[in-house]
């Protein structure tokens, strides 16, 4: 696993709000796992570890889009090739501190 966005950095919205982003990719041991198998693991795994909601509810060839209203995150789960595992997200934009 890579860490390409670690956070921490506060980006403004507007109206006073501000978001945080964060992301990390990773590969599978063999390099062969489809996308779509890759998108549909991903949300297995994010559904075992805590209560997210689909808001796409669209094909697996394309990001999968969820949210969860208690964290008041919202992650992308993709793949950007066989293999290549992809999480990002954000805040939705809160009040800044």
């Amino acid at each position: 696993m890579t860490i390409t966005d670690p956070g921490g950095k506060t980006i403004p919205c507007g109206d006073g709000k501000a978001k945080q982003t964060f992301a990390a990719t990773g590969e599978d041991v063999a390099r062969k796992t489809s996308p779509e198998n890759i998108r549909a693991a991903l949300l297995g795994a994010v559904e075992r570890v805590t209560t997210y909601k689909v808001v796409d509810v669209g094909p697996l060839s394309a990001p999968v889009h969820v949210v969860n209203d208690a964290t008041r995150t919202e992650l992308v789960l993709d793949a950007s090739g066989n293999g290549i595992y992809v999480v990002s997200g954000d805040t939705r934009c809160l009040p800044a501190e």
